[in-house]
């Protein structure tokens, strides 16, 4: 045989053994795949949990190919058991991130009409459902103003479960709706973590987002339950960092430099001072600049942590004020204070030993 036919042959056989491990591989994912489909389909509970994880971590070429979408959409209508349900509405929310066009689409159809719509469904996987179409469902269209209607009459619905309301109250945060804005406002001063923590977060989300201005009563209830130094020190910290944010966005907030200091010089709690410090350059108060250079200066030397946290707050909220006040041209009129900030955070940067603290001196 010629050296030439010898390469030819060679050549076949290796495009022969390429082909055939091409197809031995294909079979094995198809068959890693219908493995898992027949758990999650007649599985233990166990099984079925690890069988929705296993069809969710395919490629999205496989997960086309052998049908993984329509599968998880049939064991939707066909499983009752909230503990496998809620996995496999997961699943098909993160599948539905990483695809496009019409998967995307489908997908959203089947967790907004087959889940979130159900009143038959449990309420953990309807929240699951809910917290995925925040991000795949088209809310200029059609469908997405149906999830919004919804979203809306089940969040100010008393009777929704309140992980269900909840999830409802972040979408429409989300995409924007400030017609709940009045009853968030409402559930941020709750005792309840579980109806503060998200509300606080989900207002936060449309003061940052749309613009959206606290009226003034809100604030000064706020403003009163920061000061109450009865109130759990958790809520104080939120509602305190809630200000902060509302500031930055525009909302004004009389009296807010004097609880700051007050809140810094008169002996409250670590965790409210320490959020107070963060707070400082939000309020662009040019009479606060030498509340900062204090509280460094207090806890210069000092070894705990609270004082590396309350000199690193405090050179952080520094460089707040440095591009503000330089590009409103404002500098000589307050010439003395930024200079002592910026001697201060010279200082950390060059002598403190702690390293949290020279890297936000350096930032400033």
């Amino acid at each position: 045989m010629s050296g030439r036919l010898i390469k030819t042959a060679a050549g076949v056989a290796l495009l022969f053994c390429a082909f055939t491990a091409g197809a031995v591989e294909e079979r094995g994912k198809g068959e890693v795949i219908e493995e898992a489909k027949a758990k999650l389909a007649g599985g233990s509970t166990s099984e079925k949990l690890e069988a929705a994880a296993t069809l969710e971590g395919q490629d999205m070429r496989d997960i086309s190919t052998f049908g993984v979408v329509e599968f998880l959409a049939k064991t939707i209508k066909s499983e009752s058991n909230p503990r496998v349900l809620q996995p496999v509405a997961r699943a098909l929310g993160n599948i539905g991130r990483k695809a496009e066009g019409s998967m995307k689409s489908d997908i959203s159809k089947i967790l907004f009409n087959d889940v979130m719509r159900s009143g038959d469904v449990h309420a953990l996987v309807r929240a699951e459902a809910i917290v995925a179409l925040q991000e795949l469902a088209d809310f200029k269209g059609y469908e997405g103003g149906e999830i919004k209607k919804l979203a809306l009459r089940l969040a100010t619905d008393a009777n929704t479960p309140g992980i269900l309301k909840n999830a409802c109250f972040s979408l429409l945060a989300a995409i924007g709706d400030t017609t709940i804005a009045s009853e968030l406002e409402k559930q941020i001063l709750s005792e309840d973590d579980k109806i503060r923590i998200p509300a606080i977060r989900n207002l936060r989300v449309l003061v940052i987002s749309k613009g959206y201005k606290i009226p003034p009563t809100t604030v000064t209830r706020v403003v009163k339950e920061v000061e109450n130094e009865r109130a759990k020190e958790k809520l104080r910290i939120d509602l305190l960092q809630l200000l902060a944010t509302a500031i930055r966005m525009g909302t004004r907030v009389t009296g807010m430099s004097e609880l700051i200091e007050k809140l810094i010089k008169r002996g409250a709690s670590d965790g409210v001072r320490l959020v107070a410090v963060e707070c400082v350059g939000n309020t662009q108060d040019a009479d606060l600049m030498r509340i900062l250079v204090q509280v460094y200066e207090d806890n210069k030397g000092k070894t705990e942590n609270v004082a590396g946290a309350l000199r690193r707050a405090a050179c952080t909220s520094a460089g707040e004020y440095f591009g503000p006040f330089g590009d409103k041209g404002d500098f000589s009129k307050y010439k003395t204070d930024l200079t002592r900030l910026a001697d201060m955070c010279i200082s950390a940067l060059m002598n403190d030993p702690d390293g949290a603290v020279c890297r936000e001196a350096a930032i400033a």
